[in-house]
């Protein structure tokens, strides 16, 4: 199985996980499954940052991404909750991205943890999923 193989499992199960949330939100079995394409999504992103050729166009095509994608997320977000009020997972992977490659630039150790600890705290503030 290929990066490839495991990008069109991740989408398909984040599509069956969607279906759950918007079409049929009483089979529970449905987000379940969903709950695999997180885990595979942030294989994906370490994958392409070891692999990448340019690291800074990563980041930013990723947060990029986290951008376009908020408002189409928060109006269907707010379908089912008006109360809803968090980030896509974008933001999520764009902090686990800049933490990865952090990590792989500098060599000191303090400032590895501490800035781990920093992008951790920013996804609690900015209320990532």
């Amino acid at each position: 199985m290929n990066a490839n193989h495991i990008r069109l499992l991740a989408i398909f199960t984040m599509l069956i996980d969607h279906i759950g949330i918007f079409i049929f939100p009483q089979y529970f079995f449905l987000r379940v499954i969903g709950r695999l394409s997180f885990p595979l999504f942030a294989w994906l992103i370490v994958n392409g940052a070891e692999y990448t050729k340019n690291k800074k166009k990563y980041l930013i095509r990723i947060g990029a991404m986290a951008l376009v994608s908020q408002a189409p997320y928060l109006l269907a977000f707010k379908l089912t909750d008006p109360e809803f009020n968090g980030w896509n997972i974008f933001l999520t992977l764009f902090l686990g991205l800049a933490t990865v490659l952090f990590f792989k630039k500098t060599p000191n150790h303090f400032i590895r943890y501490f800035s781990a600890l920093a992008l951790s705290f920013a996804a609690i503030v900015f209320n990532a999923s």
